[in-house]
């Protein structure tokens, strides 16, 4: 290969570990914030995990005409710790010691989109709190 003056052949091999590694990075940093706001929802109050509803869960939540407080304050949501996340792209499963919560990225940053989950017998989980 001819090369030019001045410039230097950079390996294939370490241009794609730096692109691996960006990306982990970027994997590892979504899955830290899943992880906060998954831990946040689980510790707050009502008046905090409506604040961390994705907007159409809020909205289905609320189709009842009671307050988003109220009507959260009524579901079986878990109160634990995280003990596994799992992200893929804009989607995120979060299993707490007490509960199953799935989140989306929103524009305002990660939302809790489903909680109070069992593993379904047919499909993958029933949910009592989720969105339309």
């Amino acid at each position: 290969m001819i090369m030019a003056p001045g410039q230097r052949r950079v390996p294939l091999g370490g241009v794609l570990v730096a692109v691996a590694g960006v990306l982990a990075g970027c994997a590892n940093a979504s899955a830290d914030d899943v992880r906060a706001v998954a831990a946040a929802f689980a510790a707050g109050g009502p008046e905090e995990r409506c604040d961390l509803l994705e907007a159409g869960t809020r909205t289905a939540l609320e189709a009842d005409g009671q307050p988003c407080a109220a009507a959260i304050a009524a579901l079986p949501l878990g109160s634990g710790e995280v003990t596994s996340v799992e992200v893929w792209g804009a989607d995120a499963l979060v299993r707490l010691t007490d509960d199953t919560l799935f989140l989306t990225l929103a524009d305002t940053g990660w939302r809790v989109s489903a909680g109070a989950c069992q593993p379904a017998v047919e499909g993958p989980y029933e949910c009592q709190l989720e969105g339309s």
